[in-house]
């Protein structure tokens, strides 16, 4: 009987396990090694972010594993702090028999709505070790002050 696949491995139960199928579906070997699908798989990755927010400032840590530095740009437009890059990478696997090269490519956007107490001048960010990390300073509140109306 030729190849079946169970209806309980093809129903998503959630938009990852949708994201997942649809990976499943595209991946070179679904189609066998001679099919021309190619090497190529374009992603959709996007960097995990955390957000911490300190007395004196917001500190947020992007998830860029395998992204060189020259290939990130971090900035601020319209009171939004924008992450941009673009990720490439190559994986090859030898056996006896075969050799076979994988590289996937794709751009990354991410972007986070900034509070109006952020003194966007005074933002900075490094990479170190797969993490970027984005310093952005709360601007320094000047308490409200009355104002007595003269006669």
């Amino acid at each position: 009987m030729a190849n079946q696949i169970s209806r309980n491995t093809m129903t998503p139960t959630s938009l990852t396990d949708l994201q997942h199928l649809v990976n499943r579906v595209l991946e070179p070997n679904w189609f066998g090694e001679e099919s021309g699908t190619g090497n190529v798989l374009v992603t959709n990755w996007v960097p995990r972010i955390n957000i911490k927010n300190e007395p004196k400032q917001f500190i947020i840590h992007a998830d860029v594993p395998g992204v060189d530095i020259k290939d990130i740009t971090v900035s601020v437009e319209d009171g939004m702090l924008v992450i941009k890059g673009k990720k490439e990478t190559q994986a090859e696997r030898k056996t006896d028999t075969y050799v076979r090269i994988e590289r996937s490519m794709g751009s990354f956007f991410r972007s986070i709505s900034l509070p109006e107490s952020i003194d966007a001048k005074r933002i900075k960010a490094k990479a170190k070790n797969g993490v970027l990390e984005i310093i952005a300073p709360k601007a320094k509140i000047i308490p409200p002050k009355k104002i007595k109306i003269q006669k």
